[in-house]
């Protein structure tokens, strides 16, 4: 079944990412990384404003008020919308040189997790490829939490809290933990949840839906896929970009489903690469909880 989709956004952003919904203010916050901007589009006006951050933008997390956690390929920070203040929080626990963070999002319980995506500044060293997940503490403490990966992406939670879905893009591989102890971040061993084989692509950014689904935006390959809890495929949503990079929900009710896209250099262009599209989704999405306030003390 194909939904209709909508451009709300012709933002021909370089590397669309990370939407998030703010329902205290009814806009829809998202980053370009590579162009190292964070955005505030607000589908009441169809207006869209930027920050410029210092260095590659991978993702973030709300908090209350106008704060927020940005990682950046330098680190995580804090950042202050309204007054624009950017303070450093906690060092990458990789080599900045050849690793960026990623995606990430924060947990029911409001802890924020984020992966490492392998981009390497200077390709004449030698070095790892891979790096795993983090659970980053209020005090900036991290503790890994999944086997290393190449491109972390995938990160969502179901409506329950009992599964942690994640995903590498370059194996293709979905995977699925059980979370055993939510309060302690302790999650179980991970399982092959769906395989996604995509020529120069595989599995991106995701969210899960409250009839138990889970989405993810499948890269270089012009959709998103919703998998119902035994991994099968129940629907594909066609995007007319290929480079389809994650989907999150928002609007009343969370029925609105946004998706970000990416327009990368040296690939084919594409009109509308870097746009940020919607359409009406089969079942309320599951909202991403706001940071715990430890994380601005």
């Amino acid at each position: 079944m194909q939904s209709e989709v909508d451009l709300v956004l012709d933002a021909h952003a370089v590397n669309g990412e990370c939407p998030t919904w703010c329902a205290a203010e009814n806009v829809v916050y998202w980053c370009d990384t590579f162009a190292e901007k964070l955005h505030r589009y607000d589908p009441g006006t169809g207006t869209d404003e930027e920050w410029t951050m210092p260095a590659w933008t991978g993702s973030f997390a709300l908090g209350s008020g106008d704060r927020m956690l940005i990682a950046l390929r330098t680190g995580l920070f804090r950042f202050d919308r309204r007054t624009a203040r950017l303070d450093a929080f906690a060092p990458a626990p990789f080599d900045a040189r050849r690793f960026f963070w990623n995606d990430g999002k924060a947990d029911p319980l409001g802890r924020f997790w984020v992966g490492p995506a392998y981009g390497p500044l200077d390709r004449r060293g030698e070095g790892p490829k891979v790096a795993p997940l983090c659970r980053i503490a209020p005090d900036g403490t991290h503790v890994a939490k999944s086997p290393p990966v190449r491109i972390s992406n995938g990160l969502a939670w179901s409506a329950d809290g009992r599964i942690m879905y994640h995903a590498d893009t370059a194996a293709w591989e979905i995977y699925a933990h059980d979370v055993l102890d939510a309060e302690r971040g302790i999650i179980g061993e991970r399982r092959t949840f769906a395989r996604v084989e995509v020529p120069r692509g595989g599995p991106d950014g995701g969210a899960t839906d409250t009839a138990g689904c889970y989405w993810n935006a499948v890269y270089n390959a012009g959709k998103v896929v919703r998998f119902t809890p035994d991994g099968r495929i129940e629907r594909e949503v066609r995007i007319p970009v290929a480079a389809v990079t994650m989907i999150a929900f928002g609007g009343p009710g969370l029925r609105t489903a946004y998706v970000t896209t990416a327009n990368p250099p040296g690939a084919e262009p594409q009109p509308l690469g870097g746009a940020l599209f919607a359409f009406e989704a089969p079942a309320p999405g599951v909202a991403i909880p706001l940071l715990d306030d430890g994380y601005f003390k």
